[in-house]
């Protein structure tokens, strides 16, 4: 009869008798899961390894005396056992606190038995292991003066010293009284001197006889006897103090406020008793009386004895007492600059000279400087004026003329302008004129470019700075152009200007490469003072630039104060 198999979720059953021949095959999935238990004979349990070729067995060793539980908690992760040896335990393992034992035996089991004797306390083959906490209980704590006696083997007195109960019995073992092995702070007060810082240095010196001896003189008398000297009176304005006393040799000799003896000028006194006849000489006499000629007399002169005469005023008293330079030239009426080079002299009234030299002047004083003033009603033939405006030099007659002092710039490279509307600074420079002045001017200069063809005109005028204006000008233009530099032939222009204002004084210009040359005169009254630049202006940008060519310059120079004619020399 065949066997059945019925399986459910949970389990496999076979069914039907047994007997059938052959061993039957069950197929089963992946996994099984056994809801109750599995009975496994004791023969064990056999798992095979990872290839199969072997097979770990587990199995019961012993016949259990009651049914047992092996419990295997991994808790909540993957676990591995390994054992490498027999592990034989006889109590439970207890995973969660400290495994406990009877007994260790590290090593050879009866040479090193390590065991527990008490809470806290453990042995080693029966010895009580020291920990931290028997320092100072079982054992004295390490230290560095115990180590030092322990290297000192105390005899029996120093032991007993030691042992004693109190003071009075140290003193017994030592055998000290007061009065008689030590003394009391009162005995040492009463029978030594107390300590001093003095006393310590004095201690420290090594004296001489000399040096005792000094301190053992009885008074001032015995004092100045041992260095033989003697105390001299302080008298009017002097000081008193030792002195030396006279020595062999000194006789007639005086004392001298230097503390020497010293021999008396000519050889011998000069006293109430003696007469000039005793002097060595008439010139001993002198200074001896203290009338030494040329140390306390003024020897005779000619000249002295003229000045004698003379009874100088104050004036000359005050010039002649002048301590200093400075207040030399005050009294005379002259000026320092101050910078300490030199000083400024001025005459208040004329003065003939056969030669003047001047010195160098310097960063801020000029070897010359002339005040201004008015000029002479008749021009003098060789005169130099000033009037504060302009320089005048009179070389005949009375043809006065004038020495123009001429503000000058010249430039050195092209100056390259702006393609552009607009005022340009033909020098890129202005001058600084004075108000209240006229002034003479010349220009030449030259404008020149390379590009462009766009049609525009040229103007020419004057920029006044600041709070600068003028009350008239005039100025005379004279130019030229040509393509390139300007031929010799070429035509001029010339007009007359009489405004600062710019004015167009070209036609219209439309050839890329153009020079245009100008040269300007003039004069300007300047009514308020200010800055006064040259300027031109295009009236539309040529798409070239122009630039001021090099050598082109400005000359403007002061020849008279504004308000009337000018009228330098001869003119009527």
């Amino acid at each position: 009869m065949g066997r059945t198999l019925t399986g459910t979720a949970n389990q496999t059953s076979v069914s039907n008798g047994d007997g059938v021949a052959g061993n039957p095959t069950v197929g089963l999935a992946s996994d099984i899961i056994v809801p109750t238990s599995i009975r496994i004979p004791n023969t064990g349990l056999r798992i095979d390894d990872s290839n199969a070729s072997h097979y770990l067995t587990i199995t019961t060793t012993s016949d259990l005396t009651s049914n047992r539980t092996l419990t295997l908690v991994p808790g909540d992760g993957n676990r591995t056992l390994t054992l490498n040896g027999n592990a034989v335990l006889s109590q439970d393992y207890q995973t969660s606190a400290s495994p406990q034992f009877a007994g260790l035996n590290l090593g050879h089991a009866s040479d090193t038995t390590f065991t527990r004797v008490s809470a806290g306390v453990a042995a080693i083959e029966g010895n009580n292991i020291l920990t931290a906490n028997n320092i100072g209980v079982l054992v004295q704590a390490y230290d560095v003066d115990l180590a030092t006696w322990a290297g000192l083997t105390p005899s029996a007195n120093a032991q007993s010293l030691v042992t004693a109960a109190d003071y009075a019995a140290m003193k017994a073992l030592l055998d000290v009284e007061s009065g008689t092995d030590f003394l009391s702070p009162a005995a040492i007060a009463a029978a030594y001197q107390p300590l001093d810082g003095d006393l310590t240095s004095i201690a420290a010196l090594t004296t001489t006889a000399y040096g005792r001896a000094l301190l053992e003189l009885a008074n001032t008398a015995a004092l100045t006897a041992l260095p033989n000297a003697f105390v001299g009176d302080s008298g009017a304005g002097g000081t008193k103090g030792m002195v030396p006393a006279p020595g062999i040799g000194d006789s007639g000799r005086y004392l001298k406020g230097d503390g020497t003896w010293t021999a008396i000028s000519g050889g011998g006194d000069l006293l109430a008793a003696n007469n000039l006849s005793d002097v060595a000489n008439a010139a001993t006499a002198r200074t001896n009386l203290g009338l030494a000629i040329g140390t306390h007399v003024q020897a005779y002169d000619a000249d002295l004895a003229t000045w004698a005469g003379i009874t100088p005023a104050a004036n000359v008293g005050t010039f002649l007492a002048s301590p200093t330079s400075a207040n030399l030239m005050a009294v005379m009426g002259s000026e320092d600059t101050g910078d300490g080079a030199g000083a400024v002299l001025v005459f208040s009234k004329s003065a003939v000279m056969e030669n003047l030299w001047l010195d160098a002047g310097t960063a801020s004083l000029p070897p010359l400087q002339l005040q201004s003033g008015t000029n002479t009603t008749t021009a003098v033939a060789g005169s130099v004026e000033y009037d504060g405006t302009a320089l005048m030099f009179t070389p005949i007659g009375t043809q006065r003329g004038l020495l123009p002092a001429v503000q000058l710039f010249r430039l050195n490279a092209n100056l390259v302008g702006a393609s552009a509307t607009g005022d340009q600074a033909i020098f890129g420079k202005s001058v600084t004129l004075t108000g209240s002045t006229v002034y003479a001017f010349e220009i030449v200069y030259s404008l020149s470019k390379t590009a462009g063809t766009t049609s525009h005109t040229m103007s020419f005028g004057f920029l006044g700075g600041g709070s600068g204006t003028t009350n008239n000008i005039l100025l005379n233009v004279v130019h030229n152009s040509a393509a390139g530099n300007p031929a010799s032939n070429v035509t001029a222009t010339r007009l007359a200007l009489t405004t600062t204002a710019k004015t167009v004084i070209t036609g219209a210009i439309t050839t890329a490469n153009t020079t245009y040359a100008y040269q300007i005169k003039g004069t300007v009254s300047v009514n308020a003072g200010g800055t006064f630049q040259p300027v031109y202006a295009l009236s539309a940008a040529p798409g070239g630039a122009y630039s001021t060519l090099a050598g082109s310059y400005m000359a403007i120079w002061p020849i008279g104060a504004a308000g009337a004619d000018i009228n330098v020399g001869t003119w009527a």
